[in-house]
């Protein structure tokens, strides 16, 4: 059995609303298959190869170094390092042209046989930084040479007037003998120690003035105390007690005691402005320690004697293992 068809009625593609939908629609004429409009796609934006990108800005937090104001410090330690090598050498050519310096303290006349010590001169040996502290240090000393003056003439006071009738020689030979001794000492330990730790820069001759001039401290406060005794030989506050019995002695013995009381101040005031100096330096415990073992094994007594220990106990230990 056949079928025919004919070709606009029977063929289902000939239907006109078909073939319409069927027909292709070329690219640009803004419509689509099965109806609606053509969207049209935009071409992508133009991109930047990675080579060619600017690198990323950032926010710079480290401050900016000028060159000029490297340049002006630079000019500046140049020339304070060659101010320091001037002075140096100003130093150097004024030991030069004087020769090897003699001795000059203390001053004594010429026909004493006793020839001075030692070498002392702040304008040449201090720099000048130190140099007001050091002859404070040297007044101070001469403040406590003065004062226990005043000391030995207060206890030969109080022994002639002898107010309550208990004076003993004692107040007397007792002073000059602080008199005596504390003088030289005082100059050779802590006064010498201070001018030879800043001329030297030597923190050994630091620590031994502080040592030093903190027990002749105590010693102030406790002669300006003085004990209520005139045996020993402190006149101090105490010792007024008894001492105003006879005004002319009690006037006396107040004025040791005010110098004392006076001079233990000046000396507290003056050991602070000493340590303050010493901690802009750069002494130390260490490079004490350092001084005092090269000065002791290079000191030529010294080496005598150690030399003479290691050959007494080699020569021991030699007869004890053959005998």
């Amino acid at each position: 059995m056949s079928f025919a068809y004919d070709d606009d009625e029977s063929n289902p593609f000939a239907d006109p609303s078909v073939r319409q939908h069927t027909q292709f629609t070329p690219a640009g004429t803004g419509q689509q298959p099965y109806g609606g409009t053509a969207r049209q796609v935009q071409p992508p934006a133009t991109t930047i190869p990675a080579q060619q990108m600017p690198p990323p800005q950032y926010q710079q937090t480290a401050p900016r170094i000028n060159n000029e104001d490297l340049l002006r410090r630079q000019e500046e330690l140049d020339r304070k390092a060659e101010e320091l090598q001037r002075k140096e050498q100003e130093l150097r050519n004024q030991a030069a042209a004087s020769g090897p310096r003699e001795n000059n303290f203390p001053p004594l006349p010429s026909f004493i046989p006793i020839r001075p010590c030692f070498y002392q001169d702040f304008d040449v040996d201090i720099p000048a930084q130190f140099r007001r502290t050091v002859q404070m240090v040297y007044y101070s000393w001469m403040a406590y040479v003065v004062t226990l003056l005043v000391n030995w003439f207060a206890g030969i006071v109080f022994y002639v007037c002898d107010p309550d009738g208990s004076g003993t020689f004692k107040s007397v030979l007792l002073p000059a003998i602080y008199l005596a001794a504390f003088t030289p000492c005082s100059y050779a330990c802590w006064f010498r120690a201070a001018y030879n730790a800043f001329r030297n820069d030597s923190s050994f001759n630091f620590f031994l003035f502080f040592f030093m001039f903190f027990f002749q401290f105590c010693t102030c406060v406790l002669f300006a105390v003085g004990p209520n005794n005139s045996d020993w030989g402190m006149m101090g506050w105490l010792c007024l007690i008894d001492a105003f019995k006879n005004i002319f002695c009690g006037i006396v013995v107040l004025i040791s005691a005010v110098f004392f009381t006076l001079l233990s101040v000046a000396m507290a005031l003056l050991l602070q402005r000493v340590h303050a100096l010493y901690r802009t330096t750069d002494a130390s415990f260490s490079k004490a320690q350092a001084e005092f073992s090269t000065g002791v094994m290079s000191n030529q007594h010294v080496q005598k004697a150690t030399a003479t220990a290691a050959t007494a106990a080699a020569k021991n230990a030699f007869n004890a293992q053959n005998p």
